[in-house]
């Protein structure tokens, strides 16, 4: 089993990445290091009576080409996520059912043995995906998404295993989620007409500096400047990159070419 490990940084090529084949690929790599063999992840919307859906109804069954253009992302098996739409799983899944009304993580192991051989899961296992963790993830405006990452392996297989990478999946499902929807922002700009945002030589100079972790204090001495014109030029950008926090601006930089990484 792959050792768990918290180093944040290891989260930043999902937090950066500039296209959907960065993203995947930057997926692909945490999985394979948390012993993982597949993941799911959609934004939810709101149905006509207000429940959140993540996939279409049987009677639009979509391929993993059409769901991706729906913010889904997943490296199921084809034949299930056919088979669960066709079927119309969603309605009846017992993990989607316990994270719609709550915010925690679920273990599927647990969950399984609070509903017994239930079909979801039966058929879940003949398509290799044994058991997992789904996470519900809220946006900032309100928006929500659900990741789920799966492994082929029994629960008795692995023992330990969700626990002992359970917070690293759970950051995996924030990080993920925050750049699916950083990329469908710059896809809407884009096709606005609208380009790279224009910070000004300060602001991405006092960003470049920010990259390599020099704080305020640091980058006025380097740039020869006050540290309230710093904490002023980094403001702005953030600002401008539509991010919340210093760090989160400095990686939608990277993320858009406006700094050196």
């Amino acid at each position: 089993m792959p050792a768990p490990t918290s180093h944040l940084y290891e989260f930043e090529a999902l937090a950066a990445a500039t296209s959907a084949d960065e993203l995947a690929s930057a997926l692909a790599r945490q999985c394979d290091e948390m012993g993982y063999t597949a993941v799911f992840y959609s934004s939810l919307v709101s149905d006509p009576d207000g429940r959140h859906k993540m996939l279409p109804s049987e009677h639009a069954i979509m391929d993993r080409e059409q769901l991706s253009r729906r913010n889904v992302i997943t490296t199921y098996p084809a034949s299930w996520v056919r088979r669960y739409q066709e079927a119309g799983y969603e309605a009846v899944d017992p993990v989607v059912r316990r994270v719609a009304g709550s915010s925690l993580p679920v273990f599927w192991d647990g969950l399984a043995g609070v509903v017994p051989r239930h079909i979801v899961f039966d058929e879940a296992r003949d398509h290799g995906l044994a058991n997992g963790i789904t996470v519900p993830v809220a946006g900032p405006r309100g928006e929500r998404a659900l990741f789920s990452i799966a492994t082929d392996l029994a629960p008795e297989a692995a023992p330990g295993h969700q626990a002992a990478f359970a917070g690293r999946v759970l950051l995996t499902a924030l990080y993920l989620d925050e750049a699916v929807r950083r990329l469908a922002r710059t896809a809407a700009h884009a096709a606005q007409g609208g380009g790279r945002p224009p910070l000004t030589r300060r602001e991405r100079e006092c960003l470049q500096w920010a990259a390599t972790g020099k704080t305020s204090w640091e980058i006025s001495t380097i740039l020869s400047i006050s540290e309230r014109t710093v904490i002023f030029h980094m403001a702005n950008a953030t600002r401008k990159l539509g991010a919340t926090n210093r760090r989160q601006a400095v990686v939608r930089a990277l993320g858009l070419g406006l700094i050196l990484p």
